[in-house]
This record gives C-alpha cells, structure tokens and sequence, in this order.
C-alpha cells in the first residue's frame, strides 16, 4: 500500500470549507442582529436600552419573554409572546408614575402567564412593592397591580418565582423593614388572581 506523504498532502479544500463556515457565519450572525433589531423596536419605547430578565417555552410550542426598558431613567416592564419559528405574536409595555421592573415569568396551570417583579411607588424614597402582571396567550393583559407593605413602611422586591400545583405561585422575594435594617429573604403564596396566600421572612 502506497503512503501517504504528509508534507505533501493537498490542503486547498480546508480553505474552501474554512471560507464556506465564515459565509455562513456571517449569514447567521446577520440574522441573529436583525432579529434583534426588529426585538428592540417592538417594545413601543423608542431610543431605551432593552434587556431581558427572563424567558419559557409556552404550551402552545411558542415562547415568552419579559425584560425592562430604560428610557431617561424610567424603566419599564415589556412582555412579548413569539410562535415556535421566533415569529412575534404581540408585545406589551407596563409602566407606571416611577418605574416598574420585571425579573420572571411562569406559565399557570389556566394557561395564562405571571410576570413578577417590583415597582418604585415612592419618588422621595424609593419605596418599592412587588409587582405583579397576569396575560393571557393572546396577550390580553387580565390584571397588573401591586401588592406588599408587609408592614406598612417596608420595601419588597420579587426576584424569583416557581408555579405552583394548585394554580398559585410561589414568589422569592427580598425586603427590608425599614431603610436602617438589613435585607431579608421573604417567600410570598399567591393565588391564580394575585392575592397573597401567606408570607415568610426568611431570617438567619
């Protein structure tokens, strides 16, 4: 059998395949910009900085986001549902007299979406509760409210959140008593329409 010399092996075809890979890198990554392009002008708040918190796959095979627009230092919730090609179905912005974030979103047992997260209800002090906005998969928004005050002079924040067998949720959430104590871990119970179930202050 006839060897092969190494150092005269032909490797011409890597540039080519190396040439086609870059192609169609490029192709890819054009496409990964428009798409972001297109995802920044969605949310219906011009010249802001878009960034998602938080993302699921629907049971209709689509998927959901929610992230926070900052625009003049006022952010804002945005939801957008998409099918399973990526295409978009509807996009909603909630805003509110200061600002409102949105950190998570589940999926409910009734098929609806819960987007948790906080709002600034107080410019003076920055006095924040959680928020809380329910939609539906055709992007009818059901409620979007607040709730908190766990006392009246505590700020709370809902980082996290897990949906629950009974139709609930299950919010993690940080507060603090008032603005010279410590933050704590707080666990939140709500039902399918909001209301709080029971709270937990999870202190060391």
């Amino acid at each position: 059998m006839k060897k092969l010399n190494p150092t005269k092996m032909d490797f011409s075809f890597l540039k080519i395949n190396a040439f086609k890979i870059a192609f169609l890198l490029v192709l890819l990554l054009s496409s990964k910009l428009s798409q972001a392009q297109i995802f920044c002008t969605t949310t219906g708040i011009n010249n802001s900085n878009d960034e998602v918190k938080c993302m699921l796959q629907t049971i209709d095979g689509g998927y959901a986001l929610v992230g926070n627009s900052d625009s003049g230092f006022i952010q804002r919730i945005f939801i957008q549902k998409y099918d399973a090609l990526g295409n978009l179905n509807w996009s909603k912005v909630i805003r509110n007299n200061y600002s409102c974030v949105a950190n998570s979103v589940v999926q409910l047992s009734d098929s609806a979406l819960m987007v948790s997260g906080y709002m600034i209800t107080s410019s003076a002090l920055l006095a924040t509760e959680i928020a809380l906005v329910k939609v539906k998969l055709d992007g009818t928004i059901l409620f979007s409210k607040k709730i908190g005050n766990f006392p009246l002079a505590s700020d709370e924040s809902s980082y996290a959140s897990v949906s629950c067998s009974d139709g609930g949720v299950l919010l993690a959430c940080q507060t603090n008593k008032n603005v010279n104590s410590p933050i704590d871990l707080m666990l939140v119970k709500i039902d399918a329409a909001g209301n709080i179930v029971w709270s937990r202050d999870l202190i060391d």
